[in-house]
């Protein structure tokens, strides 16, 4: 995967120039300074683009993790776990300190504290058979986990048939067996819960629709953990307002990111041509080279 391989590289290739001390308070950078190290958690096994290898440190969230730490000046400690439920109850009992890429639903905000956006995530439709294409949205049996931000979105459409089960795989066997129609997936739970056949194609059909809002990916940490969420915000905030810093070029993944949806589309859809406009001097995707006064990028 070329674009993962490149979100990848910005993550650890670019250096962040500022200083805790030039946003934290005294108790904050006191707080850090006490720390050897802080505890993440982390979804064991392969769900690319977002958790992969950890002893390579593979993937969006944990290089994310690995970075915002780095530049606090605090080790990091990666504890795995098989499931979410598990990570959850993990971060929930003090067993990790935080967790990065979820999106913070009502049942989730109630459990964890939960910083601002730091990126979002494209949510599309699967259908079980093409000839639910033309069906109408709310006339589906819709699955999905629950608790989930996927459930949140179904019922805050107001579809009547909504089915919530206990796990991804429970959703995809609802699915293969026909008793249910559709479901809102993510990038991990296509690459994931048997969407594709041996070949590696998607079977059913994936849709886009406008109706479906983008997921704000946030860090959690506990309850308990005002001051580290303080400091996690602080250093997003920071990190957006700085130029060229990790995080102002982690809004850009937004794109990338998306595009990685784009291909599942371009797949079933004859690979029709997708455009879309960016910004001037986006970097760096595309942006004027102070030294040669070229345009350079990767759009």
């Amino acid at each position: 995967m070329k674009l993962f391989a490149f979100i990848t590289a910005l993550l650890t290739t670019l250096s962040f120039n500022a200083s805790a001390q030039d946003f934290l308070s005294f108790e904050e950078r006191e707080f850090l300074n006490n720390k050897e190290s802080l505890k993440v958690g982390v979804l064991e096994g392969d769900w690319l683009p977002y958790w992969g290898d950890l002893a390579s440190k593979e993937g969006i969230n944990i290089e994310y993790a690995e970075s915002m730490l780095h530049d606090l000046h605090v080790g990091a400690e990666y504890v795995p776990y098989k499931s979410l439920n598990t990570l959850f109850d993990g971060l929930e009992s003090g067993e990790i300190d935080l967790t990065v890429g979820f999106v913070a639903t009502q049942k989730r905000a109630q459990r964890f504290l939960y910083s601002q956006p730091i990126f979002n995530t494209l949510r599309l439709i699967w259908l079980r058979d093409d000839s639910l294409a033309d069906k109408p949205l709310d006339e589906l049996k819709w699955v999905c986990v629950k608790d989930s931000s996927a459930c949140d979105q179904v019922h805050a459409l107001g579809f009547k048939h909504v089915h919530a089960v206990k796990n991804n795989l429970m959703m995809t066997a609802s699915l293969n067996s026909g008793a249910a129609d559709a479901a809102v997936v993510g990038l991990s739970t296509l690459s994931s819960y048997g969407f594709k056949n041996p070949n590696g194609e998607l079977v059913g059909k994936v849709v886009y629709n406008r109706s479906l809002k983008p997921g704000e990916v946030t860090v959690f940490t506990g309850k308990n953990s005002p001051k580290l969420m303080s400091i996690i915000d602080k250093y997003i905030k920071h990190s957006k307002e700085s130029k060229h810093s990790r995080l102002h070029i982690e809004a850009n993944i937004n794109i990338l990111h998306n595009e990685l949806m784009l291909d599942i589309l371009k797949q079933q859809q004859g690979h029709k041509t997708v455009r879309y406009t960016i910004q001037d001097n986006v970097y760096p995707l595309s942006y004027l080279d102070r030294e040669t006064g070229e345009l350079k990028g990767y759009v």
